[in-house]
């Protein structure tokens, strides 16, 4: 039908072998933790296939951009001095699989925003970012799920005086 003409459905240049086991592995390790899927790793064509992410030792295209490096799968990150896109401090541009890239716009956030301190009582502060974690986490994601590959744009984080952009 017509589920299988979706550009995630379709083929890709990638093969099992191109898949990222150590990524693979920690994916299938949270995602079986936290009871979203029953499976464990055994090996990567195994999981792949478990996953409906392969067809034969071919990557679907949702398994390519998951889990291989192709520079389809790329962010673009900067930090601007004021609140217009105008100079930056920094720029970054990396490529690979989702899971990775998600790690490491998150980081780059989180070193680049601000946290308060909370003073608690106990033996260690408490620090607090501006913007939650799991929003910023939620944010990227979704910014790679909804991105229309087939237009070579980057995925982008855009950071300024007074807020963070996340756009694809």
């Amino acid at each position: 039908g017509r589920e299988g003409n979706r550009w995630e459905c379709l083929k890709s240049n990638k093969t099992v072998d191109d898949a990222d086991e150590e990524l693979l592995k920690r994916y299938t390790r949270q995602a079986h933790e936290t009871g979203r899927i029953a499976i464990s790793f055994t090996d990567k064509k195994s999981v792949l296939n478990q996953l409906e992410l392969t067809e034969g030792c071919i990557l679907l295209n949702a398994g390519k951009v998951l889990f291989s490096d192709d520079v389809i799968q790329d962010i673009q990150m900067a930090i601007f001095a004021s609140s217009e896109r105008l100079t930056f401090n920094d720029i970054q541009r990396h490529h690979g699989p989702i899971f990775k890239l998600v790690d490491i716009a998150e980081n780059y956030i989180k070193s680049n925003i601000h946290w308060r301190v909370e003073f608690t009582g106990e033996l260690q502060r408490t620090e607090i970012p501006e913007i939650p974690i799991d929003a910023i986490r939620e944010a990227l994601l979704n910014s790679f799920c909804h991105k229309d590959y087939a237009s070579g744009q980057s995925n982008e984080v855009s950071i300024y005086k007074d807020r963070v952009e996340i756009y694809n």
